[in-house]
């Protein structure tokens, strides 16, 4: 399954969400403007709200690797990266 449908019409819109739900995806989608170039240009901005969405911490960042290929199911590749935690209210 595609990860990112790029969709010039809203016909192509509904073609590529009816697929995504027919695979059996149960959730929301994201919809958002489509911006070219490489991964050099990407950006990952992450938000941390309290419970009544209250922005408390935000940070921007430079992505420095994508990873293109999702993980099949025959493929386990551990985990090398260092766990991370939810900073405390």
């Amino acid at each position: 399954m595609k990860k990112v449908f790029i969709c010039q019409t809203w016909e192509e819109l509904l073609h590529a969400l009816d697929q995504v739900y027919a695979s059996g995806y149960p959730d929301h989608m994201v919809l958002q403007e489509f911006i070219p170039g490489d991964d050099s240009y990407m950006r990952v901005l992450t938000n941390y709200s309290d419970q009544n969405g209250r922005v408390k911490l935000m940070c921007l960042g430079h992505v420095l690797l994508e990873e293109h290929t999702p993980p099949t199911a025959s493929a386990t590749t551990p985990s090398s990266s260092p766990s991370t935690t939810r900073p405390s209210p």
